[in-house]
């Protein structure tokens, strides 16, 4: 469910509030994307597809999705960094689009974690970096610091 007024396109930032505000999950919305389809092997497209970082549940595990998706067959058990459907993402939350070049003043008053006053970069290079850092950090387990 998205915020009042917003359509995602590939390449936006967007958000979701956790946990009553006390942390925002964050991804990239990179639309149409492909993920493998486990019981037959073969790649299947997926409309909204986001990869975002696989967070921790209430008890500080990994989260894990029972049943597996069926849109995106995402059932992951580990902290990492993942491609899953929009739905997988947000769990229900309100989706909001991260924003871009706001102005000093604005930024102060905005709450932390929603926006910049830095330039975003094109939508097909945040894409690429996504899958970048989706490639690379898929490969090995995420070291938190604490």
């Amino acid at each position: 469910m998205m915020a009042t007024g917003q359509e995602l396109k590939p390449g936006d930032h967007i958000y979701t509030k956790c946990f009553g505000g006390l942390y925002d999950h964050h991804g990239i919305y990179v639309g149409k994307a492909k993920v493998k389809n486990p019981r037959t092997g073969k790649k299947e497209q997926i409309e909204n597809g986001v990869i975002h970082l696989l967070g921790l549940d209430k008890n500080g595990k990994a989260k894990t999705y029972q049943p597996q998706c069926p849109k995106c067959f995402h059932e992951s058990h580990e902290l990492r960094v993942v491609l899953t459907c929009l739905d997988c993402s947000h769990e229900g939350n309100t989706i909001h689009r991260y924003e871009y070049e706001v102005l000093l003043l604005s930024f102060t008053f905005k709450s932390s974690g929603s926006c910049s006053t830095f330039t975003s970069s094109e939508p097909d290079v945040v894409i690429k970096r996504a899958y970048s850092f989706l490639h690379k950090k898929k490969l090995r387990r995420i070291q938190l610091p604490f």
